[in-house]
Order: C-alpha cells, then structure tokens, then sequence
C-alpha cells in the first residue's frame, strides 16, 4: 500500500512540475493573438507577468498583462505585474499616432522595483482573560521605486484596434539602487508582449 501510494505521489509530483514548466514557457512564446501574456529577459533571467485567480476556482484568472489608453487617447500603455522578487510593475506608454504594424520607436518605459524589503517579527505576547496573542509587529515597510531606464525600443507586431488586440517586442537598458546604495546595472532584451484591454480574458 505504501509504495503504491508512493508511485502515485511521485507520478502527481512529475506532472505538476512538467505542466507548471509547461506553462511558464508558454509566457516567451512570440504571438499576436491576444494572449495577455508579457515576458522578457533580465540580466539572463526570465521574467514575466503575475497572475492571480478568485476562490472558489470559477472566479476568472486576472491575467495582469494589458494595454489601455489614457484619457485624451493620445497614448496608449502596456502594463503589466511582474512574478519577481524584486521587480514588481513595468509599463511601457506608446504614443497612439505612431502604434502601428512593423513600427519601431523609443516608447516610455518605467519598471518599479523593490527597494526595502519589510522585515516583520513577532512581538511580546499578549495576555488577557482566557487567551494569549502574539502581535505581528512591522518595523519597516515595503518601498518601491522606479528603476532608471537608460534607452529603450519598441517594435509593433499587430495593432488591431478592432479585434482589440497589440502586440510587439522590447529591448531595454537601466539601472537601479538597492538598500545599501549599490548600484546595479541591467539589460532587458527578448521583451515580447501579446495584449488586449481586457483583464479577465476567457
């Protein structure tokens, strides 16, 4: 019973690992369909976007990869939540007049990274009639900054404003300053993104 068991734990573990890596390389992917995917490279390391889903499981899946325009339509931006432990957001803002198929430009670009990690401890306990708590105490939080972006470009592979659909690659280069004030150059290249405006696509 007990190798039994085994066998079949080790046979759910292989296929939960084969289908996550599955579906992580899923994100790099190069399409135009629409996907609500964003992905790139960073200093040789695959980066892409956050998901989150409701409970129960019939919630839709947020998919934080999409574009929307700003509110004079004279822009549009590519936002996405990065699954990272320091980089969090990156937006990349394109001037609307020039978003069009095989066009290449400097887009603004911004990525926010986390600069002071929050360090949490548990404090004295607290003692009242019939219970003891221990407070969770925060001596500093969480701060996010903006990294520097030293250039950047753009190629658009599809803008279909009718099938609300945009899609190009990124390169970039910058810099940013961790807590104890290094300094740390990175380079971004293999950017793909593959968006709609929707955040809970089917």
């Amino acid at each position: 019973m007990g190798k039994a068991f085994m066998r079949i734990f080790l046979a759910f573990a292989f296929l939960l690992a084969f289908s996550s890596c599955e579906d992580i390389d899923s994100f790099f992917e190069e399409s135009a369909s629409g996907r609500n995917v964003l992905s790139f490279t960073l200093n040789g390391e695959k980066v892409y976007q956050a998901r989150s889903g409701g409970f129960p499981s019939e919630y839709p899946l947020c998919r934080h990869a999409t574009y929307r325009f700003n509110s004079d339509s004279s822009s549009v931006s590519v936002d996405a939540s990065l699954a990272h432990k320091c980089f969090s957001d990156i937006s990349l803002t394109l001037p609307a007049g020039k978003v069009a198929k095989d066009a290449s430009f400097s887009p603004e670009l911004s990525m926010v990274y986390l600069y002071l990690p929050q360090i949490a401890h548990w404090g004295e306990p607290e003692v009242g009639e019939g219970y003891t708590a221990t407070p969770l105490v925060v001596d500093r939080k969480a701060e996010y900054r903006y990294a520097t972006i030293k250039q950047a470009s753009v190629r658009i592979r599809r803008w279909d404003p009718d099938a609300r659909v945009l899609a190009g690659n990124f390169t970039m280069e910058g810099q940013y300053q961790d807590s104890t004030g290094r300094v740390i150059p990175f380079k971004v290249t293999d950017g793909m993104f593959d968006v709609t405006d929707d955040i809970y696509p089917n």
